[in-house]
């Protein structure tokens, strides 16, 4: 079993079915569909797994490896958005790798497929979530300065502290992309505030947006980063990063940390 059912497995794919079939891989025979199985024969090589039974409708059936699964049922994506949610969680959860899921793309069936290549381009060029797709999105239309996703910000030891949405490095400026559900409660709220003041002692400016306004105010969002980054260049004496869009990580590794003094 892949798609949406063997997704389900893993435990990213929420939501309803993304097909009234159940997909069922075949070394062999034709494509055909029977009492609500669609069979479909393939000669590519996949990983097969065993449900956990934590999930007790499915437990103990066979089901193709995560990277495999997650492709299958972005296919059957209707929107971007959907795929986007697959992709992201499954690479964020460690349940399998960006390269994996290129792999899949480049070596499975190019008719609707174009969900499946956006979202892994997503992942390729660092973004974690639907909402740090989007606003990727908007800040490549707007042409604004080069960026990098998901950066590890670190000590001059070398220990993590913190990773950031979105850096403009030479700028020093974070981008961070803030929920709802992430705001739930006040423990959360203060985790924020800190994080914000501990950052903001180091040196570095940091802005919050929330994902609702970027997709309602994707216009006013991009002028309004753009205001902020072009003065941040001014109080730094400095020119604007050079170039549009994410930089991409080269083989789907993650960007190299940037060590920040006194964090």
């Amino acid at each position: 079993m892949s798609g949406w059912d063997a997704a389900r497995c893993y435990g990213v794919g929420g939501g309803g079915p993304l097909s009234d079939t159940v997909l069922v891989l075949s070394p062999g025979g034709t494509n055909r569909q029977v009492s609500g199985i669609r069979i479909r024969p393939t000669i590519r090589q996949f990983d097969r797994r065993i449900c956990p039974g934590s999930v007790r409708s499915m437990a103990g059936l066979h089901i193709a490896g995560p990277a495999r699964a997650i492709a299958d049922a972005a296919l059957d994506c209707r929107e971007l958005s959907s795929a986007r949610a697959l992709v992201t969680a499954s690479v964020q959860r460690g349940l399998c790798s960006t390269t994996s899921l290129l792999s899949e793309y480049q070596s499975g069936p190019r008719n609707g497929s174009y969900f499946l290549r956006r979202a892994v381009l997503d992942v390729l060029d660092g973004a974690h979530s639907v909402a740090e797709a989007e606003a990727m999105d908007v800040l490549v239309d707007a042409a604004l300065p080069t960026f990098e996703l998901n950066v590890a910000l670190a000590d001059q030891s070398g220990r993590v502290r913190f990773v950031a949405d979105v850096l403009w490095r030479s700028l020093r400026a974070v981008l961070e992309i803030d929920s709802r559900a992430h705001h739930g409660n006040e423990a959360d709220r203060l985790a924020t505030m800190a994080r914000h003041n501990r950052l903001a002692a180091a040196g570095l400016v940091v802005v919050h947006w929330a994902p609702t306004v970027i997709r309602g105010e994707p216009h006013g969002f991009a002028h309004q980063v753009k205001e902020w980054l072009v003065r941040r260049a001014a109080e730094l004496n400095t020119e604007l990063p050079p170039g549009t869009g994410p930089i991409r990580p080269p083989g789907g590794a993650s960007p190299q940390p940037f060590v920040v003094p006194g964090l």
